[in-house]
């Protein structure tokens, strides 16, 4: 097993009441790109999409959240004070604040030595990641990109587990008892999901009618 299928397995495993936040169960995709293995996980209940690369060369493990906080257009007042307190930020060892590309995204990064790596210390580090972008967007806000970016998460967690042959009350259940939506704001998002029987037959009409 290698160290990006070990890290899988934690991040997947999960417990519903942990002690620390990584160690909520998370939705994990694999993508790979220019021969690199990376991991993206994603959970209802956090704002963050955790990327996890390993790059193999190094022996390094590099855990990324990308903000979406851009800074490129700030006023040049403003822009010092936000970078002065990025840095009174970064006196943890766990993890890092940098500024990233053009529009000078906040981007929150860590990185762990495959070589001693345990799943006590990818899990800290991973909670101390969140609570730091958790900080951030307390300070500044959640952008609305984030907020977008949240809804396209838990839209394709619903479609995973639609998949695996989840029924439309086992996935309310899911986002009432487990994501804290209310139930009415859950109806509302499996409407996209679960078209409702009324709109299925005039879908339906509409279909024989144009092959009339």
């Amino acid at each position: 097993m290698t160290v990006l299928d070990q890290v899988k397995s934690w991040l997947e495993k999960g417990v519903e009441e942990p002690k620390e936040i990584a160690e909520l169960p998370w939705d994990i995709e694999e993508v790979k790109e220019n021969g690199t293995r990376g991991l993206i996980a994603v959970n209802p209940k956090l704002p963050v999409k955790l990327f996890v690369v390993e790059h193999e060369e190094v022996n390094i493990l590099r855990i990324l959240v990308q903000t979406g906080i851009y800074t490129a257009d700030l006023e040049p007042g403003e822009k010092l004070r936000v970078y002065r307190n990025l840095l009174s930020l970064n006196k943890n060892p766990l993890a890092k604040i940098f500024i990233d590309g053009m529009d000078g995204e906040i981007v929150v990064a860590a990185d762990l030595s495959t070589k001693t790596l345990g799943e006590e210390e990818f899990h800290d580090t991973v909670s101390f990641t969140i609570t730091l972008v958790v900080s951030l967007y307390n300070k500044y806000g959640v952008p609305k990109d984030i907020q977008l970016e949240m809804l396209r998460n838990l839209v394709w967690l619903i479609q995973k587990r639609v998949e695996k042959g989840w029924t439309r009350d086992k996935l309310e259940a899911f986002l009432v008892n487990k994501v804290g939506m209310g139930k009415s704001e859950a109806d509302q998002l499996l409407d996209t999901v679960f078209p409702s029987k009324e709109k299925k037959q005039a879908e339906s009409k509409g279909t024989e009618q144009i092959y009339m």
